[in-house]
């Protein structure tokens, strides 16, 4: 059964059951795109996540159901209540989706009256979707626990920030140079500095004073300056990864 565009699904195929105290065994579980292939992934991408599941034997002790908490990093959202689906196409109990800070929790609760007509070799499958939420810096490949089974290894590419640096990245220092331009308003006219101060690839000593002096080649943009009036607009610092305003 599908509960919206790829929320969750959920299948029970042959027959047999389990109780709240005998949980199901997760037999199985893979991590693909909707599509059903294995790319490489990049962190904040769409993923489904399929698990199979099964009973060793008969529960005694009813309702017979599949609790699952999934890792943090498989980012799903809450679902009230899908409708988990028997082989013969009609409901056959239901699933909840609990999402959580340390991982959404699934649970699964298949009908006493179900279990009574498939007394043996029951068994499913779940169709799960979300995001991830790896948080890595570097290409990362990992799998995941999903109950009793671990998922196939998927390759997670960090997600790349608007503005990072992704090409020619190295810090080689940074030169003295400086550009001025004015600028004319309603109030007035104001000259804008931008300047570089030197730096080794080594970046300066944290603490290290520095003063800049500039001489202006037309003193009459100057005339009437109010020096009270000076303010920096922008502090260029250079940190791990590249400059930053």
């Amino acid at each position: 059964m599908s509960c919206d565009a790829f929320a969750a699904s959920s299948n029970l195929f042959g027959v047999q059951s389990a109780s709240a105290a005998t949980n199901a065994t997760i037999t199985e579980s893979k991590i693909t795109d909707y599509a059903g292939d294995v790319p490489a992934f990049t962190d904040g991408d769409k993923f489904k996540l399929s698990i199979d599941w099964a009973f060793d034997k008969t529960p005694t002790d009813l309702p017979a159901v599949i609790d699952v908490t999934l890792p943090a990093e498989l980012n799903v959202s809450s679902d009230p209540g899908f409708d988990l689906m028997g082989s013969d196409g009609r409901p056959a109990g239901k699933c909840v989706i609990t999402a959580a800070a340390g991982g959404a929790h699934v649970l699964c609760t298949i009908d006493d009256s179900y279990v009574a007509e498939h007394p043996n070799n029951l068994h499913g499958g779940l169709e799960i979707a979300g995001t991830l939420d790896v948080k890595n810096t570097e290409e990362e490949h990992k799998s995941f626990p999903i109950g009793d089974s671990t998922t196939n290894e998927i390759t997670v590419l960090p997600k790349v920030e608007p503005g990072h640096c992704t090409e020619n990245c190295e810090y080689t220092g940074e030169n003295r140079w400086k550009s001025e331009w004015l600028t004319k308003d309603d109030s007035g006219s104001y000259v804008n500095w931008t300047m570089s101060v030197p730096a080794p690839a080594t970046g300066l000593a944290p603490g290290s004073s520095i003063a800049i002096v500039d001489t202006t080649d037309d003193p009459s943009l100057l005339a009437g300056f109010d020096p009270s009036s000076v303010r920096v607009q922008e502090n260029a610092v250079e940190a791990e990864g590249g400059l930053g305003w």
